[in-house]
């Protein structure tokens, strides 16, 4: 009996299960950064968070976010803070021993 270093008939399920992971992050990872950062803003602050654009960079490590408004707790309609572009570049070492450390936010 001879071992075989690679099991063929799995290589095809690997690879599209490979590439579903990659299609579902490449359309769904900013809808979903964004609907978490409303989220957890909004609960937070106990005020509504609003924010236009969330853009992940996983190549440079960093998150952009665009438009970023908190309004008032007790009026709604008036905004505390307003941000126009937020740019907070990580170090992705530090994110693989489960820690988060901002290099620069700009």
């Amino acid at each position: 009996m001879t071992a075989r270093l690679f099991r063929w008939k799995a290589i095809l399920p690997l690879g599209l299960f490979l590439l579903a992971i990659g299609l579902g992050w490449w359309l769904g990872a900013d809808w979903l950064g964004r609907r978490a950062v409303i989220a957890a803003g909004t609960r937070m602050t106990g005020a509504e968070v609003d924010l236009a654009a969330f853009r992940i960079h996983l190549l440079r490590g960093s998150i952009e976010l665009d438009g970023l408004a908190l309004a008032e707790a007790a009026d709604s309609s008036r905004d505390t803070f307003e941000a126009g572009t937020l740019i907070v570049n990580l170090d992705p070492a530090a994110l693989l021993e489960k820690k988060v450390v901002i290099d620069r936010l700009a």
